[in-house]
């Protein structure tokens, strides 16, 4: 029989990390590599990969955001303080690399505005999240129709410009609210999940199966359907235009799709990581440091450009393993990485160090 005290046992266990959900992290970083750094071409077999990436790498980035604001107000002192803490900073942050980063898109000032959003969200009951996520899947798919523009990308120009910024943020941006927080919500939703149970592992991957093969089914037949009807209305939304499941459509059957592929990673990587935890250990230790990561792989697309398919392959390689090493030095010495701990600023709670286990 156990020694330790009960309620030194549940510290434990709310202080240790899942390293399957980091892992799931490290696999949407490099996704999110590839999809910035690889460009797509007809030529060869590897072009075909990028865009198998395209629109999936994101999603199972927000998904995994969400969990992780769940399980981080879990063990926060102030909660609320630190969602705004961090969802500010992420949304500065953000505009700052927008501002100079001319090629990609960032998500970051999106990612503020669900973490303060998320104050909110997270006051719900578990049978609340997934229907509220539903409106918000259901509301972008037709305000992205009748909001979004070719020239859509958040700047500081647009974010100072109340109207437009604001249409960017909510609706017609390339990460635009509606629907993004479907992601996030439903993110938030499997943090309430016992993650280190590996029947709930299970059931995480099959109703990831289920969800990307149902949609898919579902979005053929309602093509087959509507194709005799798609002349828009006076506004420009059309019916059919829901159905598209091309990545970043921001439309129905793209949403969940693309949530059914992030729980079949997500599943599948609590599972591996379950199983054999010393050889994924450092991807988990990457995954840990996902903020650094990302504002590490902005900064150097300004200065790498198009290449060859094969240099592409290079690059990307050689960025994401340079990166796993940095972050199991780094680890090994300072714990959390270096965003991560100014991320940690807003509360005041003290966190252990940020480990792989």
């Amino acid at each position: 029989m156990s020694t330790v005290p009960v309620s030194n046992t549940d510290s434990l266990r709310r202080n240790e990390r899942v390293a399957g959900i980091d892992v799931a992290r490290a696999f949407a970083m490099f996704g999110m590599l590839v999809t910035h750094y690889v460009l797509s071409r007809n030529t060869i077999v590897l072009s075909d990969i990028p865009i198998r990436f395209a629109g999936r790498a994101m999603p199972l980035f927000v998904i995994l955001g969400g969990l992780g604001v769940t399980l981080m107000t879990k063990r926060s002192a102030v909660p609320d303080r630190a969602l705004l803490f961090r969802g500010a900073l992420l949304f500065t942050l953000g505009m700052a690399l927008t501002h100079y980063s001319e090629r990609i898109a960032v998500i970051l000032p999106a990612y503020g505005l669900l973490f303060a959003a998320a104050i909110g969200f997270r006051r719900l009951r578990s049978w609340q999240l997934l229907p509220i996520a539903a409106v918000a899947v259901a509301v972008g798919g037709y305000t992205y129709q009748e909001f979004a523009a070719p020239e859509r990308l958040l700047t500081v120009s647009r974010l100072l410009s109340s109207t437009r910024g604001i249409e960017s943020l909510l609706v017609g941006g390339p990460y635009p609210f509606f629907p993004t927080a479907g992601f996030f919500i439903v993110g938030m939703w499997l943090g309430r999940l016992d993650l280190r149970s590996h029947d709930v592992a299970v059931k995480i991957t099959r109703a990831g199966i289920g969800v990307w093969l149902g949609t898919a089914v579902a979005s053929g037949l309602a093509e087959a359907l509507l194709e005799r009807t798609t002349t828009p209305n006076r506004s420009g939304f059309a019916w059919i235009t829901l159905t598209n499941t091309t990545g970043h459509s921001q439309m129905t059957a793209w949403v969940l799709s693309a949530i059914g592929t992030s729980l079949i990673v997500l599943g599948l990587s609590l599972r591996v990581a379950w199983r054999w935890p010393r050889a994924l250990q450092p991807f988990a230790v990457c995954g840990t440091m996902a903020l650094t990561f990302y504002t590490v792989q902005i900064v150097l697309s300004l200065w790498i450009g198009e290449s060859s398919i094969i240099t592409e392959w290079l690059i990307t390689l050689t960025i994401f393993i340079a990166f796993t090493g940095f972050a199991l030095a780094w680890n090994h010495v300072f714990g959390a990485g270096p965003l991560e701990q100014a991320l940690r600023v807003g509360s005041s709670k003290k966190h252990p160090r940020s480990t792989a286990t």
